[in-house]
């Protein structure tokens, strides 16, 4: 699994890089007056550190977020977002029928953004953090799934490819307060103005 989530990561990150160099090159795009209100769509490589980490495969993880800006001026704009995470990682069978079980995570996240207009390189700079809870299930092996909360904090850097879209490259960090487990996600996301 961690070879798959290798080839993804190489792929994410070449996409990435053509990305800024086209976004660089081109024209920037007319863009309207910026709307309060976003939408995103992600996907990730999980790189999960601590006390399960060998047991637990690293996977890919899918996202919806949305937020709502409440200061907006020209070149910044802070607010609020609300998402879901959500990723299945494969774990060594124990205890359960199953010869390949799976542990399904959602991560429920509620907290702040600010973005910063590059308009010089047709790019938009973000960085946001806030609290998450954390719902785990495993059918066919129980013991390790661990619900809970804990924090989250990220950066990325998106760059326009219309008047309302915009891709790019991001970082995230998910700590656990319960345990000593942290989750890295490394990925792109693709966020629209509504």
């Amino acid at each position: 699994m961690k070879t798959a989530c290798d080839r993804v990561w190489r792929a994410l990150i070449a996409a990435a890089v053509a990305l800024v160099l086209v976004s660089c090159a081109a024209q920037q795009p007319a863009r309207k007056a910026p709307s309060r209100e976003w939408l995103s769509v992600t996907a990730a490589s999980v790189d999960r550190r601590g006390f399960d980490s060998a047991e637990v495969d690293d996977a890919l993880a899918f996202g919806l977020e949305g937020g709502y800006d409440f200061v907006t001026t020209p070149r910044f704009n802070a607010g609020v977002e609300l998402g879901l995470v959500w990723s299945r990682h494969s774990v060594p069978p124990v205890n359960g029928p199953e010869d390949d079980p799976r542990l399904t995570v959602a991560r429920w996240c509620l907290g702040a953004r600010a973005t910063l207009d590059l308009r010089p390189v047709n790019a938009l700079l973000y960085v946001h953090g806030g609290g998450y809870a954390r719902d785990e299930s495993s059918d066919d092996e129980p013991q390790f799934a661990q619900d809970g909360r804990g924090n989250y904090i990220g950066a990325g850097i998106d760059f326009w490819f219309d008047n309302v879209g915009r891709i790019g490259p991001f970082v995230r960090s998910y700590d656990f307060t319960d345990s000593d487990l942290t989750e890295v996600l490394v990925g792109v996301s693709s966020t629209f103005r509504l």
